[in-house]
């Protein structure tokens, strides 16, 4: 709660039209609702400095509810209340050692309550309307600001997924020397599938409680290995962008394996020589989208898996994106131009490829709908840094959209602030490096984790878009 909200309830207690009871009622509710909430101490404070200032009463003040009573005297001691009834709420007051209750029914602003000798029951009509208001308020806030997530969290965390001895045979195909590492691993002779999943999901459970990463990338794994969500709900829309719902948990995979004992789902090709065994197959091929590929074999499921947070020389970036490009038909609309030099494609990465799509699409888009009148000319780039890895997406004939001042100062755009928030946060940092007009040029942090300021440069031409991922 900001000094907005503070304001709002400042406003709503001067109305003239509220009687001096409905004032106290109004402010008692606001106190529990900001307490219940975990709001400081200073602000608090600050409301009972406003209650003082405007004469209103001072009460003891219980809420009921579940048939508990709370006392409400102690602001800065406000937590664990519950939640206010959003039909009802009954406020029951101490006055001299006297108890009386009250029900009161406010059905507008304008409107005075009705008095018994016994009880006033208040509507929610009024107080819902109060409560609405500061949860928007609270609301809007959260949404404006958000938690910045280090990227580096999730490269350790793909890449210590791939180095453990369990958890690696998920994402490769598995070789003699691997069914060997299994079996020891399950404490079995020949190749057991149930203990083999058994020890994947034990591993993974592990690998969560150890490991921090970004939900969404934790609910594809798990979408992968189990076929549900985090409450062991079956995914009805299936994992990861193409919606896969076949998993190494799925029955038809049981059932295969049941049949075919003492060999895996997922053979490399010296397995499948020597017993003449493919593996397991699709009974009908699963598409995916942003590879442009049918997947016909569990084999083919486990390296697609791989390869949406592992890009190396056989699942490069530059190939991902130019693939992009044919997908999107960008090539039409964009005058790309990526060197063999300022694009390796041996540069090893862990991180959230489909994330990483989603981003560059989006960024392309934007290009697309700020350059109207002569086609964009934009220039990719990855290279390596002494701290990880960046994409750069370099707009060559444009000049940014915004002064230098009020992009250091002002807050995200809503392009930005959902890019981030959706596809960023936690996968990269995110810097712009730009012609601002008014002959200024310079390097912006946009999310980092750190205040927002500009690295000054003496020239520079267009608006450059710099994914940072970060190894350490």
């Amino acid at each position: 709660m900001k000094k907005a909200e503070t304001l709002f309830i400042t406003n709503l207690l001067s109305n003239p039209k509220l009687t001096s009871e409905q004032k106290s009622k109004v402010f008692e509710l606001a106190m529990r609702d900001i307490g219940k909430n975990g709001s400081d101490k200073l602000i608090l404070q600050e409301l009972q400095l406003i209650k003082k200032k405007m004469g209103i009463g001072t009460s003891k003040t219980y809420v009921e509810n579940d048939s508990k009573n709370f006392e409400g005297t102690n602001p800065s001691g406000f937590t664990g209340l519950p939640e206010f009834d959003e039909n009802t709420v009954k406020i029951i007051t101490k006055s001299n050692g006297n108890e009386e209750q009250e029900n009161n029914s406010i059905k507008s602003s304008e409107s005075q309550m009705r008095n018994s000798t016994e009880e006033k029951i208040i509507s929610d009509e009024r107080v819902k309307e109060i409560l609405e208001k500061m949860k928007n308020r609270k609301n809007e806030s959260k949404k404006n600001s958000l938690s910045y997530y280090s990227p580096v969290s999730l490269y350790k965390y793909l890449y210590d997924y791939n180095q453990d001895p369990i958890l690696r045979s998920t994402c490769h195909e598995i070789d003699s020397n691997e069914l060997v590492t299994i079996n020891d691993y399950c404490g079995t002779e020949t190749y057991q599938f149930p203990k083999h999943l058994e020890a994947i999901l034990k591993a993974f459970e592990r690998h969560e409680k150890n490991h921090f990463a970004p939900s969404r990338v934790k609910a594809l794994i798990r979408g992968y290995l189990t076929g549900k969500d985090y409450y062991k709900v079956d995914l009805g829309d299936g994992w990861s962008g193409d919606n896969i719902k076949f998993s190494w948990s799925s029955k038809e995979l049981k059932k295969w394996c049941k049949m075919n004992e003492n060999f895996p789902p997922c053979p490399d090709p010296g397995l499948i020589e020597s017993h003449e065994i493919i593996g397991f197959e699709f009974s009908e091929a699963i598409k995916s989208k942003n590879f442009n590929k049918y997947l016909k074999t569990f084999n083919d499921l486990v390296i697609h898996f791989k390869h949406l947070f592992h890009i190396r020389q056989d699942n490069s970036l530059k190939q991902i994106l130019l693939l992009q490009n044919k997908i999107k038909n960008w090539n039409e609309k964009i005058d790309f131009e990526i060197e063999n030099q300022e694009f390796p494609t041996n540069i090893e990465l862990f991180t959230d490829v489909d994330k990483l799509i989603q981003a560059y699409n989006i960024i392309i888009d934007l290009i697309l709908k700020r350059q109207i009148e002569e086609m964009p000319r934009v220039k990719l780039s990855f290279y390596q840094t002494s701290g990880g890895v960046e994409l750069s997406i370099h707009h060559l004939n444009t000049s940014y959209h915004k002064s230098l001042i009020d992009t250091i100062e002002r807050p995200l755009g809503k392009t930005y602030k959902a890019l981030i928030d959706n596809q960023l946060n936690g996968m990269c940092n995110f810097y712009v490096r730009a012609d601002f007009d008014q002959k200024q040029f310079a390097k912006v942090n946009i999310w980092n984790g750190k205040p927002r300021t500009a690295e000054p440069l003496d020239f520079f031409e267009g608006v450059e878009h710099i994914f940072e991922f970060r190894k350490k």
